[in-house]
């Protein structure tokens, strides 16, 4: 039946000790913090969204990770507060490495006091970015008040 396993894709037995070829999003660590921690309602004001990745991996793993903002409420990654999405293209992460960057969302006089959840998605590519090996979705939640 080995032919048949090879047709329909049964993982085949690994000796002990030997590692999957291909990375994937959960070896790696994820930290967000905002700078300052809430943003200031009804007043032109920014915070900070830092954003951690760790690779514990044994290899290097290509990264990217996309930030959505919700519709419904006057924030953006723009003074306009019209763009609500954002992407960032992190690059290659090597073992063991630690890679932050920050992205700013700013708030307008109409930006109203509410708790809002900010969307990211973490994801591990093959090659390049046009190839998924695996995502991670996590939510935060952004106070304005």
């Amino acid at each position: 039946m080995g032919f048949f396993d090879n047709l329909f894709g049964k993982e085949r037995e690994r000796p002990s000790g030997v590692k999957s070829a291909q990375p994937s999003v959960a070896s790696l660590k994820t930290g967000f913090k905002f700078s300052p921690l809430r943003m200031t309602a009804l007043k032109d004001g920014a915070v900070t969204l830092v954003a951690k990745v760790t690779n514990n991996a044994d290899q290097a793993q290509l990264v990217s990770m996309d930030v959505e903002l919700p519709q419904s409420v006057m924030i953006g990654f723009d003074s306009t507060c019209l763009k609500k999405s954002l992407e960032k293209k992190v690059g290659e992460v090597k073992s063991g490495e630690t890679k932050e960057f920050a992205v700013t969302i700013y708030g307008s006089n109409q930006t109203k006091s509410c708790t809002c959840r900010v969307g990211v998605e973490t994801y591990a590519h093959y090659r390049d970015y046009d190839k998924v090996i695996d995502k991670k979705r996590e939510i935060l939640r952004l106070r304005i008040s």
